[in-house]
């Protein structure tokens, strides 16, 4: 069951919004002996983040170890200043996730994925169809959430 958690004045509509809009977030897992975090590309799809990795590496060997993740992204909107550097002030939005990470096995579903992934970085120009050997070759990773906490500063 997913529970939303809003920090300040952030709403669910205002964190879906920023995972939609951007392209860029931070995965956390748990590491051999101390958390793990990378940047990573995804997709925001149906309730749940989306992203690919090689089918061998850390990434996967972590979350095969402990599949419980977070997940975060912000956007900074507007740094305010001012004479005093006790004044300044950042406008922005942030959305950490947590929930539960899975390979998906689902052919159709990962080729969706892997679609929508080359739409959001292919700037609208067209591209090839993603080829089943491609999509064979490659591991696709979906967080099931279970709690979202948005923080918006419109300070």
């Amino acid at each position: 069951m997913l529970t939303i958690t809003p920090i300040y004045s952030g709403e669910v509509s205002e964190g879906e919004k920023l995972l939609k809009g951007e392209k860029i977030g931070r995965l956390g897992m748990h590491g051999d002996q101390y958390p793990y975090v990378i940047p990573l590309c995804y997709t925001y799809h149906d309730g749940a983040i989306y992203f690919h990795a090689r089918k061998k590496g850390q990434k996967l060997d972590y979350i095969r170890n402990n599949n419980r993740v977070c997940f975060q992204v912000d956007k900074v909107n507007t740094l305010r200043t001012a004479s005093s550097p006790c004044d300044y002030s950042l406008k922005y939005t942030s959305v950490i996730l947590f929930g539960l990470a899975e390979e998906v096995q689902d052919f159709n579903e990962k080729a969706e994925v892997l679609d929508l992934l080359t739409a959001a970085f292919s700037n609208g120009q067209p591209t090839t169809p993603i080829e089943k050997h491609e999509i064979d070759n490659v591991a696709v990773i979906k967080i099931s959430v279970d709690n979202m906490m948005v923080k918006v500063n419109t300070d």
